[in-house]
């Protein structure tokens, strides 16, 4: 193959923004934007929270402009790493959901938020990501 029969994405300027959300006592949320002359060419996002009743990281991507994510990471099944997930996940449809391979299922008494988005999430088995953990 030569070099001009391959497709390359050239671009002038390029930029990410990084969003470290929360604290060890509210929770943690991290978005990750990467943009090529201004355009959004990659996003992700890494667990949730509620601020102020909505979750963080809705309200960033909102404001930017951002209306998908190609990314969803949920770490661990921790409500105050889960709460809002369900929400982003309906409204920026991301292409790919990655979780521990251990979250097929969780044990009873695991609080109903971390138990709904890991029935949510089990829903997307189309693009269902499960890594092990190391």
């Amino acid at each position: 193959m030569k070099k001009d029969e391959l497709f390359f994405n050239y671009y002038n300027k390029v930029s990410c923004k990084i969003y470290v959300l929360g604290s060890s006592s509210e929770g943690e949320s991290i978005l990750f934007v990467l943009y090529g002359d201004d355009k959004v060419i990659y996003s992700c996002v890494t667990d949730s929270f509620l601020y102020q009743n909505q979750p963080a990281v809705k309200v960033i991507l909102d404001d930017a402009n951002i209306n998908q994510i190609a990314d969803l990471f949920w770490t661990h099944p921790h409500d105050d790493h889960s709460d809002g997930l369900i929400e982003i996940v309906k409204t920026f449809k991301p292409k790919r959901v990655f979780l521990p391979t251990e979250l097929q299922s969780l044990p009873k008494n695991t609080a109903k938020i971390s138990r709904d988005v890991l029935d949510k999430l089990n829903s997307y088995r189309g693009y269902d990501k499960r890594y092990k953990t190391h």
